[in-house]
């Protein structure tokens, strides 16, 4: 039993279906069936790797092309981009981040107290005014903000300043914002460099 089952694993192992092993193990003669299938399976893999190899030589093909076509664009992009990862954003926005939230954090302290105040006493009118408060912080915030970042295109490497309404609406993530570059008309995520 032992034996058999080493003997299915082997063959597993050498890519045959249960079904094959089944017909190899019930033969009269399971040498002259196991030498059958070892040849069309010797040629399934052959041809396997005869595909794998084809499309490797595709994706090195189109990887050099890219490489040749674009290789002043690639060292310039990379060389602007270690520049900017290495003297801007983490140490030079510390400081803005932390003006943004003296200013985002007792305005939102005030509305939770407004409100809390309302709760308790049922005088609702701090409430209101909490938030238009709050609207005007936020939007000195995001002004100031602004004016402390500009954003590197990735196609034309060139720096700018989007517009207030651009800016507020764009998606972004930490250290990218979805913007139009105004050099080159280019759309995509930009990064994000201190002034």
């Amino acid at each position: 039993m032992v034996g058999c089952l080493s003997t299915v694993l082997f063959l597993k192992g050498l890519g045959f279906k249960l079904e094959q092993i089944r017909s190899i193990l019930s033969d009269e003669r399971p040498e002259r069936v196991l030498v059958d299938l070892l040849d069309q399976q010797t040629a399934s893999l052959q041809s396997g790797i005869a595909e794998q190899k084809q499309r490797l030589d595709d994706c090195l093909q189109l990887r050099k092309a890219l490489t040749v076509s674009a290789s002043d664009f690639v060292s310039s992009t990379l060389t602007d981009m270690a520049t900017v990862m290495n003297t801007t954003t983490t140490h030079s926005l510390r400081t803005t981040y932390f003006v943004m939230l003296a200013i985002a954090l007792p305005a939102t302290l005030l509305q939770i107290a407004c409100l809390v105040i309302g709760v308790m006493t049922d005088v609702w009118w701090p409430l209101p005014v909490a938030v238009l408060l709050a609207i005007a912080l936020i939007v000195a915030a995001m002004k100031y903000y602004r004016s402390r970042v500009q954003y590197l295109c990735p196609a034309c490497h060139e720096t700018f300043q989007p517009g207030m309404r651009e800016f507020v609406f764009a998606a972004h993530t930490p250290k990218t914002r979805k913007l139009t570059c105004p050099h080159c008309g280019h759309r995509g995520y930009c990064m994000e460099l201190s002034i």
